[in-house]
């Protein structure tokens, strides 16, 4: 089995979260092919391990990745194109869920997140910077909330720049709905990103960990 398998398989496996999913990865390299007999040399608990083999036969699960693949595209931390300031962080995502020009991963990016209700003086701020920012080839990212996220995406945009939109959901789900437009704009020209499966809703808890990244 594949690496980009084994980890999909992990992630639609109940019971194995984030670090979980991030802890059992670490012991694998690019080019490895997943066994039983890798499995078994690993130090997992009991109860992991039975999860893990569990996700290795589990003939369901052959259709639904089939779907995810079809609806995105799935990076993992163990492709090139994965950026490497991510990969060094702390319980960096195994797995990213994208959607648009993947190419924007390896550029300079920098990050513009404020406040969900923006002043005029913060919008006055974007109007400026925006422009100045794109004019040295950075990548715009935020997290598509309303606010100032909104609005630098947007900026970026309107001034043909490039953005990424890291979401806390799944990319089947637009939230807030009142940037639906703007998520499929930055779709057809920056790049959508989760490290939640597609259909996975959005939940209070799931926007601070999608800040990490």
């Amino acid at each position: 089995m594949n690496l980009k398998e084994f980890c999909l398989r992990l992630k639609l496996q109940q019971g194995i979260g984030i670090t979980t999913l991030g802890k059992i990865a670490e012991n694998f390299t690019s080019e490895e092919e997943v066994t039983v007999d890798k499995i078994e040399t690993l130090s997992l608990k009991s109860n992991i391990q039975n999860l893990v083999f569990a996700a290795m036969k589990n003939d369901k699960f052959n259709s639904w990745i089939e779907k995810i693949e079809l609806q995105c595209n799935v990076v993992t931390i163990f492709d090139s194109i994965y950026p490497d300031r991510l990969r060094e962080m702390y319980n960096p995502p195994t797995l990213l869920f994208t959607r648009g020009d993947l190419s924007l991963l390896q550029k300079e990016i920098t990050v513009v997140v404020g406040a969900r209700q923006p002043t005029g003086y913060s919008r006055f701020v974007l109007k400026q910077l925006i422009p100045q920012l794109i004019e040295q080839d950075f990548v715009i990212a935020s997290g598509l909330a309303r606010g100032v996220d909104g609005i630098a995406h947007r900026e970026t945009l309107n001034n043909h720049g490039k953005t990424i939109a890291v979401v806390g959901n799944g990319l089947n789900h637009f939230y807030p709905q009142e940037n639906k437009v703007l998520q499929e704009e930055i779709v057809a020209k920056g790049l959508l990103v989760s490290e939640y499966l597609p259909d996975t809703p959005p939940r209070p808890y799931r926007f601070p960990e999608r800040n990490r990244i």
